[in-house]
C-alpha cells in the first residue's frame, strides 16, 4: 500500500500522539520541579490540552469519512489475500537477508558520518533510520537462528536515546515559544532548563549506545548463514501470518475508534 493510500490518516493520527507525548512529557518534568513549583509547572503542560482536543477532533472528522471505511476493508482484504510478489516461491534463506542489509547499512553509514556535536535533525532523522533497522530485525528474528534479536535489543536502545533527545528538544522549543512570555514564565524557564539537561544528556549518550550496535553488527552475519528451517517460504508464510493478525487486530481497533 503507498503512503499517498493513507497519508492523510497518518498525519492525523500524528497530530494527536505527538501533542499528547508533549503534554505528558512536560506533566513528568513538572513533577521534577521544586514542590512550590510542580503545580504551576502542570499548568505549563495543561495549555496543551486545548491542542490535544483539537487534533482529536481532526481525527474523528477524518474517520467519519467514506475514505476510512474504505482503507479499513482494503486492509482486511489484504490480510485475508495477501498481493504476493515475486519472491514468493524463493527459498526464506535467499530473501530475509535483504530485509536487514539495507536499513542496517544505512544507518551505519549516517551513524559513522555523525558525532555528539551533529544538528538535532540530523539526530531525529539518524532515530528514523535505527527505526527502520530494528523493526528489520526484529521480523527476521522469530525465523533465523542465531542472535538476530539481540542486535534487534541493541537498536531499539540506540533509537531510544535519540527519541529522548528529539523529544527533549521539541520540548524545550514549545516552552519557548508558547510559555515563556506568559504569567507562569519563570516556571516555564525551569522546564526549559530540565529539558535542554535531557537534551544534552541523551546527545552524549547516543555515540555509546552506537557502539554498542556496532559490536553486534555480526549477528547479521546469523542472518544470512541460517534458518531454523530450510522450508522455501515458511518465513513468508509466518510473516503473512502475524500482518493479517495485526490488520485485524488495527481494523478492529480503529473501527471501535469510529463509533467513539
Amino acid at each position: 500500500m503507498r503512503c499517498g493510500t493513507s497519508c492523510w490518516l497518518a498525519g492525523d493520527l500524528g497530530a494527536v500522539r505527538d501533542a499528547e507525548v508533549l503534554r505528558e512529557r512536560l506533566m513528568a518534568t513538572a513533577s521534577r520541579l521544586p514542590e512550590a513549583d510542580r503545580e504551576p509547572g502542570r499548568r505549563v503542560a495543561a495549555r496543551l490540552d486545548d491542542a490535544v482536543s483539537a487534533a482529536r477532533q481532526r481525527l474523528l472528522t477524518t474517520m467519519r469519512e467514506p475514505r476510512y471505511v474504505a482503507l479499513l476493508d482494503r486492509l482486511v482484504e489484504a490480510g485475508r489475500s495477501p498481493a504476493l510478489g515475486p519472491d514468493t516461491e524463493r527459498r526464506a534463506r535467499d530473501v530475509l537477508p535483504r530485509l536487514v542489509r539495507r536499513p542496517w547499512k544505512r544507518l551505519r553509514r549516517d551513524a559513522r558520518r555523525l558525532d555528539e556535536s551533529s544538528p538535532d535533525e540530523q539526530l531525529h532523522a539518524l532515530r528514523i533510520r535505527a527505526k527502520r533497522c530494528r523493526y528489520a530485525a526484529e521480523a527476521v528474528a522469530p525465523v533465523v537462528a542465531g542472535r538476530a534479536a539481540g542486535f534487534a535489543k541493541a537498536v531499539a536502545a540506540l533509537q531510544d536515546v535519540l527519541g529522548e533527545q528529539h523529544d527533549a528538544v521539541v520540548a524545550a522549543e514549545w516552552l519557548h515559544e508558547h510559555a515563556a512570555a506568559r504569567p507562569d514564565g519563570f516556571t516555564a524557564g525551569q522546564l526549559w532548563c530540565l529539558e535542554r539537561e535531557a537534551a544534552q544528556a541523551a546527545r552524549e549518550a547516543w555515540r555509546r549506545a552506537w557502539r554498542r550496535v556496532d559490536r553486534r553488527r555480526f549477528a547479521l552475519l546469523d542472518v544470512t548463514a541460517g534458518l531454523r528451517s530450510p522450508r522455501r517460504s515458511g518465513c513468508l508464510g509466518a510473516m503473512d501470518q502475524c500482518e493479517q493478525t495485526w490488520v485485524s487486530q488495527t481494523s478492529c481497533g480503529l473501527r471501535l475508534a469510529t463509533l467513539a
